[in-house]
């Protein structure tokens, strides 16, 4: 028995076509067959919708933003959420378009950088830790199923749920979170 390899792509959206009983596809290139792009349609929008909410595969804190020659802060074009954090925590700043914008000054022009922000990152399908790949895939398959089916999403099944949960353990592990450390605001004041 061969060894089991990590989840990809394909595989999502062939478990997604198997819940209208669709025939597996080799490739995600298939030309004329509609239900295999509305597939992967609505697993990169579940991807982004589950990587939104930040997790510790796809967050990064105080990582610095260069200001670019026109004193704007480009951001990379995976960002999803972004908040200023550490030393530029006072600057209200929020993503607007492809650029962080200072709302306290009106402007997307900063006096001086780089600016320093927890940012949350789009990430591939297959660069995702193994329990992220398997709850977005049986979370798209859900949601996949009904749009196909023209029914209400309903409500998670237990495999989701159980997914979910390992998701949810696997970031406990990896998050390293802890409210003495894990939050800046009680941080500042333990180490004064």
């Amino acid at each position: 028995m061969a060894a089991p390899t990590p989840q990809t792509k394909l595989d999502a959206v062939n478990a997604m076509l198997g819940t209208v009983w669709e025939a597996p596809v080799s490739s995600l290139n298939v030309t004329g067959v509609a239900s295999v792009a509305k597939a992967v349609a609505v697993l990169d929008s579940t991807l982004r919708s589950v990587l939104t909410r930040g997790w510790a595969f796809n967050v990064e804190y105080n990582y610095p933003l260069a200001l670019d020659v026109n004193s704007k802060v480009p951001l990379p074009a995976n960002t999803l959420a972004v908040d200023t954090m550490g030393d530029s925590q006072l600057i209200d700043a929020v993503q607007r378009g492809s650029f962080l914008y200072d709302r306290g000054n009106h402007t997307f022009t900063f006096d001086s950088g780089p600016i320093y922000v927890r940012i949350v990152l789009g990430v591939a399908f297959e660069d995702l830790p193994e329990t992220a790949k398997e709850y977005i895939a049986i979370l798209a398959a859900r949601r996949f199923k009904a749009e196909y089916l023209g029914q209400s999403e309903g409500d998670p099944t237990s495999a989701e749920i159980e997914a979910l949960r390992n998701m949810e353990d696997a970031e406990a592990d990896a998050g390293d979170h802890n409210v003495f450390t894990g939050s800046w605001s009680v941080a500042r004041v333990l180490y004064r």
